[in-house]
């Protein structure tokens, strides 16, 4: 069923089940996941839009899942339901990735709780899965991530990610942090640079913490003044630029195959698009014809948030809508 994301973090806004429910037009929960999949397998295949019935977007060829949409279970989920519950999204990843035509099938992000063997299994086996994952640490603090609800320690995130990057080495992984948490102490702060060095991630939002209206977190003192937690913001962005540079650089000289999004908002001559790892390419071109469009790029320059190439002429291939 759709569960709603039933983690209970602190600082969390999420929609409850009926109404999310009701959102994506599904009916009232039944008491397995079983008829959810059939369900949402049967919105994939008859809307012209595919994943976008399900709350991701999507083209024909190019559909995205956000994972705490198909129901990833929470403490509010019996302990006997939790396993079937969570290979879930492992089974509709499976059966989407039969359908013809489908050439990238993108999962958005994950709790790190519920980063189960039969999800990274699904992940490794099936090539049209793209080859990035969005698992917020939040922080490398295990007194903030106590105090966040978020339900696991950083020996846990570690844990449940050492497989996936054993399986899937290739795989980028991105992150969430907020700064400034309440009651965030200078060593909590410097676990979750730790944190960051460690892991590496190809890609970190940060965040400065304030009050959320109508969340648990909302009851605790913000005692963190606003010039540290912006201090705070700008270490850990300046270190995310520093290991994204890295990973860039690594690419340049290669060919990457770029699904067109679109113009580039900042330079009108070129057009941009993403990898299957999700990094950004603009290259030089004006052709409205090729958005939508898979093409090869060979990489000439890397950036922290972005890639530049020149467009290989002889490798336009079918369109992704």
């Amino acid at each position: 069923d759709v569960f709603a994301c039933e983690a209970g973090c602190a600082r969390a806004q999420v929609p409850g089940r009926s109404q999310l429910r009701a959102a994506v037009g599904l009916a009232p929960r039944s008491d397995a996941p079983t008829p959810l999949l059939a369900e949402l397998l049967h919105r994939f295949l008859v809307s012209s839009r595919g994943a976008a019935a399900m709350g991701g977007s999507s083209s024909d060829q190019d559909s995205s899942l956000l994972g705490e949409l198909p129901g990833l279970p929470g403490r509010g989920v019996p302990v006997r339901m939790q396993a079937s519950v969570c290979c879930l999204l492992s089974s509709l990843l499976r059966r989407l990735h039969e359908v013809p035509g489908l050439r990238r099938l993108a999962f958005i992000t994950s709790h790190p709780n519920f980063l189960s063997a039969e999800l990274v299994e699904a992940i490794a086996e099936l090539p049209r899965v793209s080859r990035y994952l969005h698992l917020p640490a939040q922080s490398g603090s295990n007194s903030v991530l106590r105090a966040m609800r978020r339900g696991y320690t950083v020996e846990r995130y570690l844990a449940r990610l050492e497989p996936l990057r054993e399986r899937v080495p290739e795989l980028e992984v991105h992150s969430d942090f907020i700064v400034g948490y309440p009651g965030e102490t200078e060593e909590d702060f410097d676990q979750t640079i730790a944190l960051m060095e460690r892991v590496r991630f190809a890609q970190s939002y940060v965040f400065k913490y304030s009050p959320r209206p109508g969340t648990l977190a909302a009851d605790l003192e913000d005692d963190v003044s606003h010039q540290e937690k912006a201090r705070r913001n700008a270490v850990l962005l300046e270190l995310q630029e520093c290991h994204s540079l890295d990973r860039h650089a690594e690419l340049v000289g290669s060919v990457q195959e770029v699904l067109v999004e679109g113009t580039s908002p900042r330079v009108a001559t070129r057009m941009t698009g993403r990898t299957p790892h999700h990094r950004i390419v603009h290259f030089e071109a004006n052709d409205p014809a090729l958005v939508g469009r898979y093409v090869d790029v060979r990489i000439t320059e890397a950036f922290a948030h972005s890639l530049i190439g020149e467009l290989q002429e002889s490798c336009v291939t079918g369109s992704a809508r």
